[in-house]
Formats: C-alpha cells, sequence, structure tokens
C-alpha cells in the first residue's frame, strides 16, 4: 500500500513537471487592467545623483489603463503583448522637486513588451515586461523656465514587474524597475531618474484581481 502512494505521488510530480514544461502560452482572467499608484504611495523618480538634497522629478499618485493584445498570449520575448491606452496624473507634490509643474507627454498609446518570468513553471512568481513611450515632461523653477523630457524607448525600456500569487495565480502589484532617460532639455534637473514606489493592479472597472493560468 506505501508503495502504491508513493509510486502515484511520484507520477503526481513528474505529471506536473511535464506539465508546466510545456506549458507555451498564459491566459489571463482579464483583457482590461488598471493599475495605481496612489497619494500615500505614489511613483517616485529621484535623480541618480543628488544635488543640493532636491532629488525628486516624479513624485505624484498615477493611474494606468490599458489592455492586453489577447486573453491568451505566447512567452516570446520582445513581443508587444499590451497597450497603456490612458494616463492619468494626480496632484503632485513638487516640495523637495525642482520644477513647478509636471505633465504626461504620450505621443502614441504606451507599448507594453513581453520580457520573461521569474520562477519554475508551473510556479511562475512574477512577469517582468518593458515598457516604451513612458513620457512626462516637468518645467523647470526659474526665470527661464526652462523644459525637461523623459521618454522610455525601444533601446531603453523602462522595465516593469508585476507580482503572481503562486497559489490563486492572481497578480498583486507592479514595480517599475531600470531608469528613466532624459530624452531633450538643458536644466539643471535634466537628469537620469530611477523610479521606486508599488502599485496595485487590477481589472478594468472591477476590484477584482487579474488571474494568471498557464495553458
Amino acid at each position: 500500500m506505501r508503495r502504491l502512494a508513493l509510486t502515484l505521488t511520484v507520477a503526481a510530480a513528474l505529471f506536473a513537471v511535464a506539465a508546466g514544461s510545456s506549458a507555451r502560452n498564459l491566459s489571463f482572467s482579464s483583457q482590461g487592467f488598471r493599475i495605481v499608484w496612489t497619494e500615500t504611495e505614489p511613483l517616485v523618480i529621484r535623480k541618480t545623483a543628488e544635488m543640493f538634497g532636491i532629488d525628486d522629478l516624479f513624485h505624484c499618485p498615477v493611474t494606468l489603463e490599458g489592455s492586453f493584445s489577447s486573453a491568451t498570449m505566447g512567452k516570446v520575448v520582445g513581443a508587444q503583448k499590451a497597450q497603456i491606452t490612458r494616463e492619468t496624473l494626480g496632484a503632485c507634490n513638487l516640495e523637495h522637486s525642482w520644477f513647478e509643474s509636471l505633465a504626461f507627454q504620450p505621443e502614441a498609446e504606451w507599448q507594453v513588451n513581453y520580457e520573461a518570468f521569474t520562477g519554475t513553471l508551473p510556479r511562475i512568481t512574477s512577469l517582468r515586461w518593458q515598457l516604451i513611450g513612458f513620457a512626462f515632461r516637468a518645467i523647470e523653477v526659474g526665470t527661464l523656465h526652462p523644459h525637461c523630457l523623459w521618454r522610455s524607448t525601444a533601446a531603453r525600456p523602462l522595465h516593469v514587474r508585476t507580482e503572481r500569487e503562486t497559489g490563486s495565480g492572481g497578480l498583486t502589484s507592479v514595480a517599475v524597475e531600470g531608469a528613466v532617460p532624459v530624452f531633450s532639455g538643458e536644466g539643471i534637473a535634466c537628469r537620469e531618474g530611477t523610479p521606486s514606489g508599488a502599485a496595485t493592479i487590477r481589472q478594468s472597472g472591477s476590484t477584482a484581481q487579474i488571474t494568471v493560468t498557464l495553458i
């Protein structure tokens, strides 16, 4: 009896490994998504090199809305799998900033490309993406009011990580990593920045989680 139970356990484990290794696609419970950084947990971008203790480039609540291109997607590195279609900027905290105003500067829909996953199939713990087109403009304090523009490009994308619960498969949070490159501008604060701050991710128009399963 013990031998039979052990055989069944081993067989189940081998089946799970085989099923995970053969899973080529990710299935999302909702194509539409909403990512939110709040006033108490804002998206913060700080200069890589601090100047006079004033290092904030961006300190704002943000809401990003978008959609996955399909409810099912293959894990193809570099392929576009989603897009950001609406960006909302809340009241920014400029207390430790060189700027007097900030605004998003979208020229087109922001592109989201698949990059990788972390964990071991079938237990994916996070999904990684490249965000291309993220852009904001700032007006510097002073008499000349120089402008600075930051934009992520295909050559220098922002890296985004979505955490996933291995039990339920639900996406729980979003973090932006890497560096935000300066696209144009000559102001004293026109410097590359490093982002921080965790956001929530939910289905569009709902508080429900988006679950991701392997198929």
